[in-house]
């Protein structure tokens, strides 16, 4: 009742009185946004009277504070120059007081199966929601429930991800909150809906009330002036579609010179705005989730002088947009990120100025990473580096500082961690802890014990003239001192645009690359290692039948030992085959396929890349033959069937009328359908 003015106090006893909202809903603010100039300079003050190792006493639990930008690549976060020299000075002290690993992947490479992986604390394979689109299931036990079962006060602000269906989250955000485990909350959708026709969202609603700074399209108000700049799936007047989920963005966002407007600082400010609501004396964790720098990359004209002039390389495999194109793209992308860390300072200031920077727990890490070009390829959903791998910095109580940590970890793992922190209790969860690679005497057997590598997958059917199928699981594990090695199997042959390793769609592929920072990355490919035969034996049974054999149907992109090599238990191990072997090996395996006969190892030929000689598998075609004349009758058969669907379909339209809601453009439905749905 103190934080609410005296006239509401009616209105305060009402809602208190509905168990279905908390009582800190009823007197939220309307979003304003925090102090800058001489009150930043005097929380960044605050904020450097830290100490370099923070312990909590016996028995205290810490905040914890989830920083969670969408679609950050690992290499873009201000610690690879020659990749991309960023100014990130707040992100480079946190490293400095805590532990960065330079190897985090993700779950999933996708925006909602990456998140609801983490609310469930489940990989891929065992995670409730798989595809964008839809709701996560509300019977299903999230860690915001764990944490707010342990005492903890739970918050909820930005992009979350969990109710993606139509319905959305309502426009005050409401919608299955408390029943994902959120105490208060302020929710949006991403950037490619959140600027429908109408508001639908808590950020929709704010902006239809703000004026519009750069009125391009004539409209008043922010909301409908940034709908027409960008639009829905990056389709406004202020982007250039490159490719799928690949944009051109040289007109700003309307806000002008409201910089406090721009969606990213916006979202910032409601985090300040939950923390002080947040009730005295009790744990809290925030879950601060940004938009950006999600595509389309619109930024602001204060944004864009801050990245005139600077050079960003292109991707080193594109042939289909033109360098300098690219590099645009880059800066506008640089700019997004360059203005999170400075968001990143101001959320940090609004803690130290609580008094709580010692007793808090600060994550930094991203859902997926960001193709830009790499692999001729835009956005995420592929088995690449830049999609799966994301940046992940820990500071606080018991977290060592100034430590880089190059084993492969798993972002699901953050979840174990801040659940040990809090003693929060979370059955059947997959997720386990960081801690053993955080303290003071890291101790990497007992952390390899539970997570001896990072599993990482997504299952998506595509969608005819828009998005490629994909279908992958990873594994990513240290070898040894040079070598950390991802196994990647793709039943139906990986994606198509990696210029070094072919698809072989629709045949399963068996891809391993050396991943370890001074390794090839995703161009050299050691998939007839026997360390990557070795790894892909722990892949999820389907996947390993399909690249490892065993099975009818199964096939081996691998070649057989050579008998010119010495015995396996003479080479010193771990054992990753020199390149002057490869040739000989794979002429080799050419020799022992008899002409005609169902090998299940296939034809490898050589083929030169960048340099180097690499085998790389091909069907026989006397094998390809016989497939092709088996499946004749059945391709035939399949028509005729196909062809009597289509007649009967259209038949049943003329004589009944049915009604879809569907939203193809913006990948939902809500699955309605018939003439007595309530929607219709």
């Amino acid at each position: 009742q103190r934080r609410c003015p005296p006239l509401l106090a009616m209105a305060l006893a009402a809602c208190a009185s509905d168990r279905r909202r908390p009582p800190a809903r009823c007197c939220r603010r309307s979003p304003v946004t925090p102090a800058g100039g001489a009150m930043a300079a005097r929380r960044l003050a605050l904020l450097a009277a830290g100490s370099a190792v923070m312990t909590l006493g016996s028995g205290e639990r810490p905040n914890v504070l989830l920083i969670f930008p969408d679609e950050w690549r690992w290499d873009w976060a201000g610690f690879d120059p020659e990749e991309a020299e960023l100014r990130m000075p707040n992100l480079r002290r946190l490293a400095e007081e805590g532990t960065r690993f330079t190897s985090a992947y993700t779950p999933s490479p996708w925006c909602a199966p990456a998140r609801a992986c983490l609310a469930s604390g489940k990989t891929f394979d065992e995670s409730p929601q798989t595809l964008n689109g839809q709701d996560f299931p509300t019977d299903i036990p999230t860690w915001y429930q764990a944490m707010r079962k342990a005492g903890y006060y739970t918050m909820l602000v930005g992009k979350d991800d969990l109710t993606q269906s139509l319905a959305g989250t309502h426009l005050d955000g409401s919608r299955h909150a408390v029943d994902l485990g959120i105490d208060d909350w302020f929710r949006m959708q991403d950037k490619y809906v959140t600027y429908r026709r109408l508001p639908w969202d808590e950020f929709g609603m704010a902006m239809i009330s703000r004026p519009c700074g750069l009125i391009n399209s004539g409209k008043t108000n922010l909301f409908r002036c940034n709908e027409f700049c960008y639009g829905v799936y990056g389709g406004g007047t202020c982007c250039k579609v490159l490719a799928s989920e690949g944009f051109n963005c040289p007109g700003y966002d309307q806000v002008g010179l409201n910089q406090e407007d721009y969606i990213d600082n916006f979202i910032n400010a409601q985090a300040e705005l939950l923390l002080d609501r947040a009730p005295p004396g009790k744990p809290w964790v925030m879950h601060l989730s940004y938009p950006g720098p999600h595509p389309p990359f619109v930024i602001t004209e204060m944004m864009n002088k801050s990245i005139e002039g600077r050079h960003f390389r292109p991707a080193r495999d594109n042939q289909e947009v033109p360098p300098e194109e690219q590099t645009t793209v880059r800066q506008q992308y640089a700019a997004e990120i360059e203005n999170l860390d400075a968001l990143f300072g101001r959320i940090l200031q609004k803690v130290a100025l609580r008094g709580e920077t010692d007793r808090t727990l600060v994550i930094v890490m991203a859902d997926h990473g960001e193709q830009l070009g790499e692999q001729n390829a835009w956005g995420k959903r592929m088995p690449w580096e830049p999609s799966i791998r994301v940046p992940l910095i820990v500071k606080g109580p018991g977290v060592a500082a100034n430590r880089t940590v190059e084993l492969p970890v798993s972002t699901l793992d953050v979840v174990g961690t801040l659940l040990e922190r809090a003693n929060a209790s979370a059955p059947g969860f997959d997720a386990h802890t960081l801690d053993p690679l955080m303290r003071e005497k890291a101790d990497e057997a007992e952390f390899l014990k539970k997570r001896p590598f990072a599993p990482t997958g997504l299952s998506y059917a595509g969608r005819p003239g828009k998005d490629a199928a994909i279908d992958f699981r990873a594994l990513v594990q240290r070898i040894n001192a040079t070598h950390t090695l991802k196994v990647v199997c793709c039943p139906e042959g990986c994606p198509r645009g990696n210029s070094f390793v072919p698809s072989l769609a629709p045949e399963p592929q068996l891809l391993a690359f050396n991943v370890a920072v001074g390794g090839r990355g995703d161009i050299e490919n050691l998939a007839w290692s026997d360390e990557a035969k070795a790894l892909a034996r722990h892949l999820p049974g389907k996947y390993a039948t399909a690249c490892l054999g065993g099975g009818s149907g199964g096939a081996v992109f691998l070649p057989p030992p050579s008998k010119a090599m010495p015995p396996e238990d003479e080479l010193p191990r771990p054992l990753i085959i020199p390149p002057e072997r490869r040739p000989a090996a794979a002429a080799r395996v050419v020799a022992d396929v008899t002409p005609g006969a169902h090998a299940v190892l296939p034809v490898v030929a050589d083929a030169e890349v960048s340099g180097d000689t690499f085998p790389m598998a091909t069907t026989p075609p006397e094998k390809a033959m016989q497939l092709s004349e088996f499946h004749r009758p059945l391709i035939a058969g399949g028509v005729v069937f196909a062809l009597a669907a289509l007649v009967l379909m259209v038949h049943r339209r003329r004589h009944r009328p049915v009604f879809r809601l569907v939203a193809e453009e913006d990948g939902f439905s809500d699955g309605l359908s018939g003439s007595d749905s309530p929607r219709a």
